[in-house]
């Protein structure tokens, strides 16, 4: 319904300002505001949730004085709310009627306001934050559409109103060609989960964004070692909220939230209840507030953490939720209820699931500084890194042999290295399990050269046996196979030096259908090259003397019309036949020389442009996403990955994912 892009995380701004301290709910001095939310924006943040009557006004004004002193108005998205009323404790104003509800009177009173406040000619998005059940849904929807018809305002939003409100509202905005609301925001979190039973099947179907606020049930969220000491302390919580210790419930979801940290390796449990609401279905954006930067930063913990669903069962288990009549026995749209399933068996068409956290990219530390120069290459290197110009001449042909586990890439480089009557060997697996953890090359001389006539001249071929995407167990292997690649791509363009061919090797006897990570590997190393440079990819079937003939082109047919065709949009890849002999290896290295030599080509790989001339970190290259996206369906085949349009791992987390919000 909208396709702005905003952090994954909503700074709450209810505790920005001074004059709610009194009330027990804290307040900031301007000078705290103001680096609470420096460092906010430092750490990639953009979108900043405030109201009309937030700290009796001071909330906006603070905001406002900020972003106009830094300059970073249209950087920012700024959502802020009308329904409260701000003059509520303002003793200039007598009359407060007029200032509540959600009136057209009120909502033009605060517009008009919350605009000079924010010193600002728009508000990004604009909330209704209370249903008021006086003011019509005409009157409401048509008020509302004016706002955005004049640019005052540019997205709708609406808080803390049942469920059947919303859907009619919404209704009414289709049926009138008016602008509907497109995000809801209340309360959820892991100890109060009322929003699942309406609001959430109601977010799906409407097809709106989700603004949860209390995602750490008002400070509760705490060890009992943290409460222990509150207590000996006298520090207590917030005054404004009655009893502050929690309930025996309440510790046992703590409990919980505990052991899930120490099994994902999270430093906090208030990260875990984050990611756990990130985690339950789509479009989630939590509302964080606080007062201290330091507890800013440790809740962007939340987006490293990938929860399994075993992980959100420990969650809930401890304390049952009901989702009560009639979702309970007529299911919500993600299960069928027991009277559906009595007439046959029933399969739910999928979803579309929640964006995970960058786990991958967080555990790399990949950093991307500065403008575009080298610093992309010199931020993946790492010590045992190899590196062709250690190696080789400008005029050797450089050829990496890639694939899955046991397709025989370091068996054919032996072939070849015994052919020439190379002291040198590669280490070969007696298994099924890789035994290449690193990129090692061999350079070896053919006996002539194929470019010229003459027979004496030689020519120098460097052999670079891989590690297979698959050898590893967790995520991470690929993405450290897939640096080391990059890394050895990256640094051959850096030293003007070409790669001759990519050789992508796949045992033809392999059973049963590809998996995800060949699907991977074969697009991983086509986003490597890019489209132009296609013809750069050899595809090799190996272990033809492991299958009777007929049932291998069987397969090797059913491989290309399934799978390479369509990857390579019927471009004419090259596709050549393996056995596991001296001669086979032979004839396939020299029609891999000739073809260099008949058709050399200068033009960097994308990855070699995306990482040297552009300065990328990894995971912006393409090849990296394609790998996410392929991995993160690896488990259920049903969760989707989105990458990130930035990563800036050393400011922090909150920067790794822009997304459409509100993508119907």
């Amino acid at each position: 319904m909208a396709g702005v892009h905003v952090s994954p995380m909503a700074l709450g701004a209810m505790s920005i300002g001074d004059q709610w301290e009194k009330f027990g709910f804290g307040s900031m001095t301007k000078e705290d505001s103001f680096k609470l939310l420096d460092a906010y924006v430092d750490l990639g943040g953009n979108f900043i949730d405030t109201a009309n009557n937030y700290q009796s006004e001071s909330s906006e004004m603070f905001i406002g004085e900020w972003a106009e002193a830094r300059g970073i108005r249209d950087q920012l998205f700024i959502a802020t709310k009308y329904t409260h009323n701000p003059k509520l404790w303002d003793p200039s104003v007598n009359q407060k009627v007029m200032w509540s509800g959600n009136s057209i009177k009120s909502m033009h009173l605060t517009i008009e306001s919350s605009l000079k406040k924010l010193r600002t000619s728009y508000i990004d998005l604009f909330y209704v934050h209370y249903w008021d059940f006086t003011t019509s849904i005409p009157e409401l929807m048509h008020a509302l559409h004016a706002l955005v018809t004049t640019r005052k305002v540019l997205y709708l939003g609406i808080s803390d109103t049942p469920a059947w409100v919303v859907t009619k509202a919404n209704q009414y905005a289709r049926c009138n060609a008016l602008t509907p609301f497109c995000i809801y925001q209340g309360m959820w979190n892991v100890m109060e989960r009322s929003f699942e039973r309406d609001i959430i099947p109601m977010a799906r179907d409407e097809g709106m964004a989700l603004a949860p606020w209390g995602v750490l049930a008002q400070g509760k969220i705490r060890s009992d070692a943290e409460e222990e000491k509150r207590r000996q302390t006298g520090e207590g919580g917030r005054s404004v909220y009655a009893g502050w210790e929690r309930t025996e419930s309440e510790k046992k979801i703590c409990r919980a939230l505990e052991e899930v940290a120490k099994e994902v390796g999270a430093q906090s449990i208030t990260a875990v209840a984050i990611a756990y609401v990130m985690h339950k279905t789509r479009y989630v954006f939590p509302v964080i507030g606080g007062r201290k930067v330091e507890h800013l930063v440790s809740n962007l913990e939340a987006l490293e953490i990938t929860l399994t669903s075993e992980h959100i069962k420990a969650i809930e288990s401890v304390v049952p939720f009901d989702l009560g009549f009639p979702g309970a026995i007529f299911g919500d749209g993600t299960f069928y209820g027991s009277r559906t399933l009595a007439s046959g068996h029933r399969e739910i068409w999928p979803i579309a699931q929640p964006i995970l956290p960058l786990i991958w990219a967080a555990r790399f530390k990949i950093i991307m500084q500065g403008p575009p120069t080298l610093r992309g290459l010199e931020s993946l290197r790492k010590d045992g890194d190899v590196f062709l110009e250690d190696l080789a001449e400008k005029e050797d042909i450089a050829i990496l042999v890639v694939g899955p586990t046991a397709a025989g890439k370091s068996t054919f480089i032996n072939n070849i290295l015994r052919k020439t009557k190379s002291k040198q060997m590669a280490r070969v697996s007696d298994g099924l399990t890789s035994c290449t953890d690193r990129l090692v090359q061999y350079r070896i001389g053919l006996p002539d050269d194929p470019t010229t006539q003459d027979q004496t001249r030689r020519v120098n071929v460097v052999l670079v046996d891989t590690p297979s995407l698959d050898r590893g167990s967790v995520p991470e292997d690929a993405f450290e196979i897939l640096r080391q690649i990059a890394v050895w791509l990256a640094s051959l363009h850096a030293s003007g030096l070409n790669v001759g061919a990519i050789v992508f090797m796949y045992p033809i006897y392999r059973p049963g259908r590809l998996t995800n990570i060949d699907i991977a590997s074969f697009r991983v190393f086509r986003k490597l090259c890019g489209s132009r440079n296609f013809l750069r990819i050899i595809a090799v079937t190996t272990k033809w003397d492991k299958c009777a003939k007929d049932e291998g082109e069987k397969r090797e047919k059913h491989i290309w019309s399934e799978f390479w065709k369509g990857l390579y949009c019927n471009e004419p890849i090259q596709v050549h036949r393996l056995c596991d002999t001296i001669e086979s290896a032979w004839a396939v290295l020299r029609f891999i020389t000739t073809s260099v030599a008949q058709r050399p080509s200068t033009d960097p790989l994308t990855i070699q442009k995306e990482i040297v001339v552009k300065g990328k970190a990894l995971m912006d290259t393409e090849a990296a996403q394609v790998l996410a996206s392929v991995l993160s369906n690896q488990d259920d085949g049903k969760r989707t990955y989105f990458p990130p349009d930035r990563v800036n791992l050393q400011a922090s987390f909150l920067a790794l994912v822009y997304v459409d919000v509100f993508d119907y």
